[in-house]
């Protein structure tokens, strides 16, 4: 099926990533990315990146949180106006098939 992977398959090519990358010594690991940006007021927001495989649609899925530097969150509408102008279009006609809101699997903490 196209525009899918099985889980095995991705943990073969994530072994094979790594073991390119170790060869090369480039020193890619896999670990949370955080990012730092600003929201509509000019104030530091910290993104916190996150990506699970989907056994359930066999595919890499990303999750993601976005805090200010008092560590209150964004809320959702905030973080879609974080979204780069050139989607905005296609966001507000397809805002919940883009981005959405849920907790992340495992550790159960609320991610967008």
């Amino acid at each position: 099926m196209s525009g899918y992977i099985s889980w095995e398959n991705f943990l073969f090519e994530i072994k094979n990533f790594q073991a390119a990358s170790s060869s090369l010594r480039d020193g890619w690991e896999l670990r949370v990315l955080k990012v730092l940006a600003s929201d509509a007021s000019n104030r530091l927001v910290t993104f916190e990146y996150h990506v699970i495989y989907s056994i359930s649609y066999s595919v890499p899925v990303l999750y993601f949180t976005a805090w200010r530097q008092d560590g209150t969150p964004l809320s959702l509408e905030e973080v879609w106006d974080q979204v780069p102008r050139c989607y905005q279009e296609q966001l507000k006609q397809q805002r919940w098939s883009i981005l959405t809101q849920q907790q992340l699997p495992l550790i159960m903490v609320e991610y967008r």
